[in-house]
């Protein structure tokens, strides 16, 4: 409803709602030092960024990004901030000032999540049938990894990526952009996407992948030995 809502985890109650300039869209990052958190919003004349106060809820510094859908952003370690749009717009700042430090259209409309790899780049899925890997200084694309079907989102491992797609695959990708391994739980079929969808990111515990499927079932995964 055009507010960014504070509320009290204790109590439920509304601490404050801090006006911006459209819906907020998709879900906050907290900075490495928990001092702000980031969040975009979407609105027709065109969605703006924002920094707010984690204690206060103030808004700290906001840029207008131009796109109409802005998604959920992820920060690095250097308290760089990245968001990607449903235009295919991606774009980087600094999280403490709001500084704009890159800007590019990679030509992937996405609803996904970025992740961040312990290399530092940046990975981002979406509707174009790949995972692309880019440059967190300065957005340019180091690779893209083709797949079988649109993804919202790939799920870091300490070795890999991992992550599903609507044609119901689930895959695992080095970090140069290899493929591992390619799995299907059910009559995947990249002709027929969503009937056995991998909607989501996956989560990997101890040697496991645990992921939920249009199917309506849940699933785990072992890796080999």
């Amino acid at each position: 409803d055009g507010h960014l809502n504070i509320i009290d985890t204790t109590t439920g109650e509304m601490v404050k709602r801090t006006p911006v300039n459209g819906d907020m869209h998709g879900a906050l990052a907290m900075s490495l030092d928990a001092q702000r958190f980031y969040g975009a919003t979407a609105a027709t004349e065109g969605s703006n960024v924002y920094a707010f106060d984690s204690s206060t809820g103030d808004i700290l510094w906001e840029a207008e990004l131009g796109q109409i859908y802005c998604l959920s952003p992820a920060v690095d370690e250097m308290d760089r901030v990245f968001w990607p749009t449903m235009e295919g717009l991606f774009a980087g700042y600094n999280g403490t000032t709001g500084e704009e430090l890159w800007n590019v259209d990679i030509n992937q409309p996405s609803r996904s999540s970025v992740s961040v790899g312990p290399d530092g780049n940046l990975y981002l899925a979406g509707f174009s049938t790949n995972l692309t890997a880019l440059n967190p200084n300065n957005g340019d694309i180091e690779w893209r990894a083709p797949l079988n079907s649109f993804s919202e989102g790939a799920t870091v491992a300490s070795d890999a990526l991992v992550l599903g797609d609507y044609a119901g695959f689930l895959s695992k990708i080095a970090f140069d952009g290899s493929v591992i391994w390619t799995y299907c739980p059910n009559e995947c079929n990249a002709n027929r996407p969503t009937r056995v969808a991998i909607q989501g990111m996956p989560t990997i515990n101890t040697g496991r992948v645990y992921f939920g499927s249009y199917d309506g079932n849940v699933y785990v995964v072992k890796e080999a030995e």
